[in-house]
């Protein structure tokens, strides 16, 4: 059968993923679900739709367990990886998607800090294509389940994301130009800090697509 499943893939027919490393992807998925929770209950920050009594408590309710699932996640990382590089690459990502949270909770201490600001324009855009780039990521985990069939599929999305990157990128040039010509300290120094939190968030995005494709790659 692994005979099979190899010929097979030279053969342009797909590739093999399998369970204990199907399982690793699945867990990572649930992680990130929860993440687009969390991105709408900033989102509602972001428009003024919510206070930060309600909102502290939705935020919470949408990262849900974070030590245990994280360890859950970290728990398929052994199970699936036995070579050293499947491994590293897969703490790499592990590492990134505990990052992400880290970012995600700080965006939410700040909006809810210093709620009744109107965030600038130009940071519209940086938020977008965070929200954008976990969506994305969000898709080439789904493909993992049938990998055989979708691997050009996970890899224009993977580029798509890269993509992103770069825009934001631009972005966040052009924010901070706007962030520095603020008439008030206290707006520059708040709107900096959450434009780095943002710009952290797309940068993992980015560098958790990377070690995606180098474990899809291995398949």
């Amino acid at each position: 059968l692994r005979r099979i499943r190899k010929l097979d893939a030279l053969n342009g027919k797909g590739c093999y993923m399998n369970n204990k490393k199907q399982k690793f992807f699945e867990s990572l998925s649930v992680q990130l679900n929860s993440y687009f929770e969390a991105e709408k209950v900033i989102d509602q920050f972001i428009s003024n739709d919510m206070d930060a009594f309600q909102g502290k408590r939705l935020f919470q309710h949408a990262l849900g367990n974070t030590d245990s699932d994280m360890e859950a996640v970290f728990d398929r990382i052994v199970k699936a990886y036995k070579d050293a590089a499947g491994y590293g690459y897969g703490v790499r990502a592990f590492g990134l998607m505990k990052s992400m949270h880290d970012h995600l909770t700080n965006l939410f201490n700040e909006f809810s800090s210093y709620q009744d600001e109107k965030m600038p324009d130009e940071m519209n855009l940086v938020w977008d294509l965070c929200k954008a780039g976990a969506l994305e990521v969000s898709k080439v985990l789904e493909y993992t389940k049938g990998f055989e069939e979708n691997n050009l599929k996970a890899e224009a999305r993977c580029l798509k994301i890269h993509n992103f990157k770069s825009r934001g990128d631009e972005a966040v040039r052009d924010s901070l130009e706007a962030v520095y010509g603020m008439n008030n300290s206290i707006d520059i120094i708040y709107w900096k800090d959450v434009l780095k939190e943002m710009n952290g968030f797309l940068s993992d995005i980015d560098q958790f697509t990377i070690c995606l494709q180098k474990l899809l790659a291995m398949e």
